[in-house]
């Protein structure tokens, strides 16, 4: 994937976790690109579930985000080497 695939996705899950926690001070870490140990501290403070499941929202968040602007933006798949993945993938159990 080029990396804008990942930058916008990125975006949309801090206005999603901003809008979920109703913690407008998270709008500051938009754009950066280390998820820090401050961020993560302010971020338990937003919310009140435990870690775990509070980490697994947060990557099933991106994760989505990320899958929904490659499906509308497809100029972002690498072909050459999406198609040998998928050659790689007949052979071998690729991680998921």
């Amino acid at each position: 994937m080029k990396r804008e695939a990942f930058i916008e996705p990125h975006k949309a899950w801090f206005e999603r976790a901003i809008k979920k926690t109703k913690d407008d001070s998270l709008r500051k870490w938009i754009g950066e690109k280390i998820i820090s140990l401050e961020l993560m501290k302010q971020w338990k403070k937003s919310c009140l579930k435990p870690q775990r499941r509070r980490t697994r929202k947060a990557r099933k968040w991106y994760q989505k985000d990320v899958i929904k602007y490659i499906k509308s933006h497809q100029e972002v798949i690498k072909k050459d080497i999406a198609k040998k993945l998928i050659s790689l993938k007949k052979k071998y159990r690729l991680i998921q």
